[in-house]
């Protein structure tokens, strides 16, 4: 796995090592720039079947619309279902070998509006297996 901070001298660490949820929002007001972008790096430990696995999921919303415009949802299950092509499998754990960078162009229909950021992680529901993810570089330059 790379090092923890994408861009600077720090990152947010989303976490989950047992029992629990953890979830993180940023909300901006007003945005006006034309792109948004962030990074995501993220650590599941494989675990049970759909629905019981150790999960993150990242979202960004238009809050004035009410619409998700980025949606990234990953399940540690033990059948290697929860991860794609982004994924690296190392013993017991999916992981994002290098920063996984977003972005949304911002058209003139989105210009103004509010928009969130939400990163989710949490553990299964036997709560034995873990999850986190770190966030990096939210703005407008690119990653």
């Amino acid at each position: 796995m790379p090092g923890i901070v994408h861009n600077g001298k720090y990152s947010l660490r989303i976490a989950v090592a047992r029992g629990a949820v953890a979830m993180a929002s940023k909300v901006i007001d007003s945005y006006s720039d034309s792109s948004i972008y962030f990074a995501w790096l993220a650590v599941l430990q494989i675990g049970h079947a759909a629905g019981m696995a150790s999960f993150i999921m990242i979202e960004l919303n238009d809050i004035n619309n009410n619409d998700t415009v980025i949606k990234r949802y990953y399940e540690a299950t033990s059948s290697s279902a929860g991860a794609d092509s982004r994924f690296s499998n190392s013993s017991d754990r999916y992981y994002t070998p290098v920063w996984q960078v977003e972005h949304l162009s911002i058209h003139s229909n989105r210009s103004g509006h509010t928009f969130s950021l939400t990163v989710t992680a949490a553990v299964c529901t036997e709560q034995g297996h873990l999850a986190y993810a770190y966030i990096d570089s939210l703005g407008t330059a690119i990653p």
